[in-house]
């Protein structure tokens, strides 16, 4: 009796093990997509030295952060922030240190 529990037991947990291990290539797909989209962030959310940068810069600390993306790219992790002003609407980037990366602004 002993060893028919013991066997229902490794087969329940086999076939556990294995389930858990297998991904359609939609679901990798959609992994791959939100790693490239990013994940959505709340402003208030954003790391501090983030949020030391924004307040530091003369020209961000009186906008509005539209929207707020956590990314990861070439394994670093980054942040891509939106930002609008009066009219104008401009993206920048930062690493989790603050640090702004690159700028790309545009004009809508």
């Amino acid at each position: 009796m002993k060893k028919l529990m013991l066997i229902c037991a490794f087969g329940v947990f086999g076939l556990t093990a294995v389930n858990a291990q297998q991904t359609t290539p939609q679901q990798q797909q959609q992994r791959t997509q939100t790693q490239q989209e990013g994940t959505r962030v709340a402003p208030e959310n954003l790391p501090q030295p983030v949020r030391d940068a924004i307040s530091k810069h003369r020209d961000d600390k009186d906008a509005r952060v539209v929207s707020a993306n956590q990314k990861t790219k070439d394994g670093k992790l980054m942040y891509e922030l939106t930002f609008q002003k009066d009219d104008k609407t401009y993206s920048k980037k930062y690493d989790a240190q603050g640090k702004e990366i690159d700028k790309d602004k545009k004009d809508d």
